[in-house]
Formats: structure tokens, C-alpha cells, sequence
């Protein structure tokens, strides 16, 4: 949610030290060691989220199996906020939306086994107008710290677009020095690479713009899926246990895109081992949209304890195909058709590290496996519709000796 204010020089205060060092990625990796999973808000409530959505969304999380899979933050936008901070200067809840107050909010939620997560933003502004951090890293830090926040979204508007790595390793110093651990979300809407300096400031950034910004504001939600991954593709040497690349949030059950697209784009954020931010509203989740959300196949792929992203290998027309190496030596493979009809595809098998042997292929989706030595792996995909496969070398055969 970028949005341009007035210029600002930057805060000053952030440390100097290597956020590369052993101890800084040590640390992200112990705070977020597979990409976060949970439920985020924004295009589904935008500023209409109230503390009974909240609390009715966190039970819906418990209630329906998701919490079990391994949903596990319930997480704030903007808007949650008053327009206007308290007389110490303190940020307070908006007292129409969240009557009962964020310290309250978060005890209800770490009651049923979740964690909470929070917006702040790094300029004089939220994006939407409310109170921003600028000047106030270290007492707004030590706020959400004292409600019991587990995760801070931190966005980038109304900075004056100055470089965005002081602000947000200040943030990152304020909350490394209350001693409680706190997920640190970047979110500069990958203006100024946060890959390249992130790590050991934070375990997440995004990696681009919200959807509006890609033909979504025109309705054309789909495309802007396919315009994100597309450009989240080229940065999967930057993703590891700790520090993931964020493409933005899924949107699965928001009604914005049709069944095969959701989970088209279920499929491509867990190949590119992308958080799994539920936009849509749980509390009404259809049963096309649980068996998503819920395939625990596709889940493990996306937390991969080997944390590399995957890797798009073939980017023809309306063909996609994706691999991405996982832990044990098994390989995820997605094939992805955005065209008008259904397509075949062909991928040898020695491009996923299989060649002149016997594998097994799991369909991620179908729940069937096969056992196969073909050079060449075949699939059929209908339009705007994944195959996934998990693919691993099959058991040697022993022979049989005979009895004499």
C-alpha cells in the first residue's frame, strides 16, 4: 500500500552492525524457520475489520481444522487504529472498532493456541492516514511489545521514499532489545530490494506491490496473480529458513478468483515457499475453499524445513512449470496452464534429477501416485488449473534368491 508523502530524512539512531553475522540469521531463523502461516484481512475487510471479526475469525481458524495445519497468526491491517495517539503519546485502538483494546484482543487469541499480528508503518502516516512510527519506533515497539503482539506488519507510506534499511533495522533494534520475540514483516513493496538487506533485520519482506497495482483495480485479479509470481520468480536465491521472499497475500476464499485460480495460486505460493496469508473470510469458508487451504501435500511443500524456493524452469505462452528441491532429496513439480483450454505438457525427467531411473509421482491435488521410468514425465492441465507432483527415486527392487 505505497503510498508517496512529503519528504523525510531518514531516522536516525540504526545500528551499524552486520545483519549477516551468525547471530542476526540465527535469530530470524528461530522466529519464522518455515514461512508464516495465518490470515490477514486487507482486500477482504480493508478499514471495515472490528474486534468481533477478529475473534469470530480466530475461533473459525480453531474450529474449522486450520489451526491444526498450521494457520497460526491472526493478523491486523490498517485501520485498527485511532486517529489520534493517547496524552503520553501512545498508540491507541480505535475505541469504536476495537472497544476492548489490543492487550485484551491478544489475550483472546493466545487462548485458543494462535498468535497475534499487528500493523505499524514506518512513516509520519499509515497508508490510510492513521498514526505512523516515525519518531516513535521505540515507544510504539514497546506498546505492541507490552499487548502481546507476536508479528508487525511494517509498511513504507508517507517516508518520502528515503532509504527504507535505517528505518526498519531501527524497528528491528527496538524490538530485539525488549527481549520478546516478534515476527518483522517488510513491507516496502520491494522498492528498494529489500532481498538484498533484509536478512538479519527481518524474516519476511515483500517482494512487490499489492494487487491493485497490477491490473486487480480493473478487476483483472487473476492476472495481477500471475504478474506477481511472475516477478517473485527471479528471487528464489534470496529465500531460505528465516528470511522469505512475500509475494502478498493468497486470496483464496475472497471470491476474487474461481476455484482453479485459487488454487493455481495456492500451489504457485507454496512452490515459491511464500507465507501463507488467508485474505478471505473463514468464518464462511465453502468446501471447495477448505479442501485448498486444508491440503496438508501442498502445505508441506510450502514448509519445506529445507526452506528453497522453487525455481520457474520453462515460461512458454500460457505454460508454466516449476521445481523446487526439497528436503531428503524429493522434488516439487508444478505445472501451470493460464490459457483458454486445457494443454499437455512434456518436462524430462532428467531436468528434475531423475534420468535412467525408477521414481515415484505423488499428485498433490488428485492424492494418487504411480510408479514410473519414463525419460519424459506427461501431464494433462485444464485451463487456469495446476498438476502437482511430488516426485522422489523409487525403492531399489531386490531380487529373490531361491532355496536350494
Amino acid at each position: 500500500m505505497l503510498a508517496f508523502g512529503a519528504a523525510r530524512a531518514p531516522i536516525a539512531g540504526a545500528s551499524s552492525h552486520p545483519r549477516t553475522s551468525p547471530p542476526a540469521i540465527a535469530s530470524m531463523v528461530a522466529l519464522a524457520p518455515t514461512p508464516p502461516m495465518g490470515w490477514n484481512p486487507w482486500y477482504e475487510f480493508g478499514c471495515g475489520i472490528n474486534e468481533q471479526i477478529v475473534e469470530q475469525t480466530a475461533q473459525a481458524i480453531v474450529s474449522s481444522g486450520l489451526a491444526a495445519d498450521g494457520y497460526q497468526y491472526v493478523n491486523l491491517d490498517d485501520c485498527w487504529m485511532a486517529p489520534q495517539r493517547d496524552g503520553n503519546g501512545n498508540l491507541q485502538a480505535n475505541p469504536a472498532t476495537f472497544p476492548d483494546g489490543i492487550a485484551s484482543l491478544a489475550s483472546f487469541v493466545h487462548a485458543l493456541g494462535l498468535k497475534l499480528g499487528i500493523y505499524l508503518d514506518a512513516g509520519t502516516h499509515t497508508c490510510m492516514g492513521l498514526p505512523g512510527s516515525a519518531s516513535y519506533y521505540a515507544q510504539d515497539a514497546a506498546t505492541v511489545a507490552s499487548w502481546g503482539v507476536d508479528y508487525i506488519k511494517f509498511d513504507y507510506c508517507y517516508t518520502g521514499l528515503v532509504a527504507p534499511e535505517p528505518l526498519y533495522a531501527q524497528m528491528h533494534d527496538a524490538l530485539e532489545s525488549l527481549g520478546r520475540p516478534v515476527v518483522l514483516s517488510v513491507a516496502d513493496d520491494g522498492f528498494r530490494r529489500p532481498w538484498d538487506w533484509a536478512p538479519g533485520i527481518a524474516s519476511l519482506w515483500r517482494t512487490t506491490n499489492d494487487y491493485t497495482a497490477y491490473g486487480a483495480k480493473s478487476g483483472h485479479w487473476w492476472r495481477a496473480v500471475l504478474k506477481i509470481a511472475g516477478l517473485n520468480a527471479g528471487l528464489y536465491r534470496y529465500a531460505r529458513p528465516g528470511a522469505w521472499n512475500d509475494p502478498d497475500v493468497l486470496l483464496t476464499g475472497t471470491g476474487l478468483l474461481t476455484v482453479p485460480q485459487e488454487r493455481s495460486q495456492f500451489s504457485l505460493w507454496s512452490m515459491m515457499a511464500a507465507p501463507l496469508l488467508i485474505d478471505g473470510d473463514v468464518r464462511e469458508m465453502s468446501p471447495a475453499t477448505a479442501s485448498i487451504l486444508m491440503n496438508r501435500e501442498v502445505i508441506a511443500v510450502d514448509q519445506d524445513p529445507a526452506g528453497r524456493q522453487g525455481a520457474r524452469i520453462l515460461y512458454r505462452r500460457s505454460r508454466q512449470v516449476w521445481v523446487r528441491r526439497l528436503a531428503g532429496g524429493s522434488h516439487a513439480l508444478l505445472f501451470l496452464n493460464t490459457g483458454g483450454r486445457a494443454e499437455s505438457f512434456a518436462i524430462g525427467a532428467a531436468r528434475v534429477g531423475l534420468a535412467h531411473t525408477r521414481y515415484v509421482l505423488r499428485d498433490l491435488w488428485l492424492h494418487r501416485t504411480r510408479v514410473s521410468s519414463a525419460a519424459v514425465i506427461r501431464v494433462r492441465v485444464r485451463r487456469d488449473d495446476v498438476v502437482m507432483l511430488r516426485i522422489r527415486r523409487a525403492p531399489k527392487r531386490h531380487r529373490r534368491h531361491r532355496r536350494h
